[in-house]
């Protein structure tokens, strides 16, 4: 049996980003800042302000935005809704908008970032089962706590018996496994995983049983090289020690 592909480990994370001047934005893969969209209106007397953020990628999306947004304003005030006068207004409003570029140097950036418990249970949980059949083979499938883990992955819903951390704390294992890198342990019936330095504990076998690891086993993966390595953990202790 393959290895499991570090390609896989990936955490379900939405990251959002806030800056004062900029607004809402999130950061691609690629590294490019991505403004969300963004339509705020404040009544006047006799009329209303419109203030527009989006990105400059996006520009074809800011009159159905816009529209929708007044037609919803209009709709709370009690006034009538007449989507041609709308349509031809914001035709107007785009083209008299005043438009400015913003560059901060330096910013301060406040990132707000949410994680869906269950998916991540079910992505960790993966990567232990997946690792135990890979690890100890096909025999480790006849553990009761392994026909749970593979239970709980063909019916995708967490199993509430099964002991675990999500998200685990971290303060003990700072020390000893970087961010540079996917880790994965084994030691007695639990299973450490930390992605991107998130960290969770799965209990991948039965109290007692022969796939227990006592001494410790490391996987360290490399999401750089696509490359892993199994190291004994007095070992990998040891190397932690000479650095």
């Amino acid at each position: 049996m393959a290895a499991p592909s570090v390609d896989q480990f990936s955490p379900v994370v939405d990251r959002v980003y806030e800056h004062e001047d900029i607004g809402r934005f999130r950061v691609n893969e690629n590294g490019d800042l991505t403004v969300i969209p963004d339509v705020t209106i404040e009544q006047l007397d006799g009329g209303f302000a419109v203030n527009m953020s989006i990105d400059k990628s996006e520009f074809e999306n800011a009159k159905p935005l816009l529209e929708k947004k007044i037609a919803r304003h209009l709709k709370s005030q009690g006034k009538e809704i007449d989507k041609a006068k709308i349509s031809e207004s914001v035709d107007k409003l785009l083209k008299e908008a005043s438009q400015k570029r913003i560059k901060v140097d330096g910013p301060e950036i406040k990132s707000r970032i949410s994680i869906d418990i269950n998916a991540q249970i079910m992505l960790y949980s993966k990567i232990a089962y997946e690792l135990a059949v890979f690890h100890f083979g096909d025999s480790y499938t006849s553990d009761p706590v392994a026909n749970k883990l593979r239970g709980m992955l063909k019916t995708q819903t967490p199993d509430n018996t099964l002991r675990g951390q999500f998200p685990a704390e971290r303060e003990g294992y700072k020390n000893f496994f970087d961010d540079e890198n996917h880790w994965v342990m084994f030691m007695n019936s639990a299973c450490y995983i930390q992605l991107f330095g998130l960290p969770a504990v799965v209990m991948y076998a039965e109290e007692g049983s022969q796939f227990q690891v006592e001494e410790g086993i490391v996987y360290k993966f490399c999401y750089k090289s696509q490359k892993y390595e199994v190291i004994p953990l007095s070992e990998h202790l040891s190397g932690l020690t000479r650095l």
